[in-house]
């Protein structure tokens, strides 16, 4: 069956509003963003409060809301690049994944005659492309595509920059896994910049719009997203190319806790985890910094995050809490944590919210296996900012990531 007869045979679920109370859907539009307010599912009470968004933008209740034309052409150019987008099988669900190996994309180099490979660029250990002597219309237009998509740089030389600093990357091992927990306030395929650092770096990367956001299926709860980021992980450790041990699992901000349940899931398999700008609690790390309402509601209505449609049992379902989901890990010799946080971040308490999960992530790996990363932001909005735009913080998150064991 191909990927597009699979979404006509997979129609989009509704989202059963009569499972919730306004309370609860003002809530559950709040926390799932992209995954209520989809193709499947614009009601009116969620089209109001996105209308009072658009007219209030500094609101933080929920994300702006992607255009499904520009997602689509996105889609379409990772797939020129040689991404796979698949259909996979969660409770309730059909979830769309995008993954990139690196070896295949260095094969459709090679089939144009271009290299892959460490080169030395002013003194600095670089992973660059060297474009083919001849070049094409077919080249032009895929190197066009590569430097838009994963915003790579074309130096004056004609080399294309994939990774700035390779020194802590041996390729001649195998790539590693990450996986992205993405937050559903965005789809995955406008995350461009994140699929190019890590395939940048040699590495295979696999990203997936979790329930109810835009062509994955289902309705949204915090039970949905832990068996959704599950579902997605087995499948790519189903393929063979991979063990636990080399996988990290990688999240940012709402994509936190569901990155902690598969680091909770797998954590006795060696698996890693790397977040950014991330939480421990939602209620202690978020809630609790906002006003009295804002509380009064959130601990009133909570429950509403809370599976109502899945039939089988599902995750334990905390509110969204990584160190309730961790409460009963044992220490593990190898696996690794790597905390991210811009030091300006406007949403969440610093250094006191990375802290935090610095200190819990030292109770389940051992000291010297957990990483604390900060940058100062120069952007307008430094919670939605990224490491990979910071030469300094780069270095130190690939240093973590590929350091050598002794």
């Amino acid at each position: 069956m191909s990927y597009l007869s699979s979404l006509e045979a997979q129609p989009i679920l509704p989202h059963q509003p009569v499972l919730y109370s306004y309370p609860d859907r003002l809530l559950r539009l709040c926390v799932f963003q992209a995954g209520i307010y989809s193709q499947g599912y614009p009601g009116w009470f969620e089209r109001i409060i996105h209308r009072i968004y658009l007219v209030f933008s500094k609101c933080v209740c929920s994300s702006k809301l992607f255009n499904a034309e520009i997602a689509q052409e996105r889609l379409n150019n990772f797939q020129t690049l040689g991404a796979e987008v698949e259909m996979i099988v969660s409770s309730g669900a059909q979830i769309q994944t995008i993954s990139f190996r690196a070896s295949e994309f260095r094969a459709k180099l090679e089939g144009f005659g271009a290299s892959w490979d460490k080169r030395n660029v002013e003194g600095k250990e670089v992973l660059a492309i060297t474009p083919p002597a001849e070049q094409p219309g077919s080249w032009q237009a895929f190197e066009a595509q590569m430097i838009a998509r994963f915003k790579w740089e074309k130096l004056d030389s004609g080399l294309i920059i994939t990774c700035k600093d390779a020194s802590s990357i041996n390729l001649e091992q195998s790539p590693k896994l990450f996986v992205h927990c993405n937050s559903a306030s965005t789809v995955s395929c406008m995350l461009g910049s994140r699929i190019g650092f890590w395939l940048g770096c040699g590495q295979d990367i696999c990203l997936y719009d979790p329930r109810g956001t835009w062509n994955s299926s289902g309705v949204p709860s915090e039970g949905g997203y832990y068996q959704d980021a599950d579902a997605v992980l087995q499948h790519e450790i189903g393929k063979g190319d991979h063990n636990m041990s080399d996988v990290w699992v990688t999240a940012a901000c709402g994509g936190s806790c569901v990155a902690g349940y598969l680091k909770k899931e797998h954590h006795a398999e060696g698996i890693n985890m790397m977040v950014e700008s991330g939480y421990v609690n939602l209620n202690e790390d978020f809630v609790a910094h906002q006003a009295a309402p804002v509380r009064w509601f959130v601990n009133r209505y909570h429950t509403a995050l809370y599976n109502r449609i899945i039939d089988v049992e599902g995750p334990r379902e905390t509110g969204f809490k990584m160190d309730t989901l961790w409460e009963d890990l044992k220490k593990h010799e190898s696996s690794r944590v790597v905390v991210i946080y811009p030091e300006n971040d406007e949403y969440l308490p610093t250094p006191a919210t990375p802290d935090k999960m610095v200190t819990l992530a030292k109770k389940v790996n051992y000291q010297g296996n957990v990483s604390k990363i900060s940058f100062l932001s120069t952007k307008k909005y430094p919670h939605r900012d990224r490491f990979y735009d910071y030469n300094g913080a780069t270095t130190q998150v690939l240093q973590s990531v590929f350091r050598r064991e002794e």
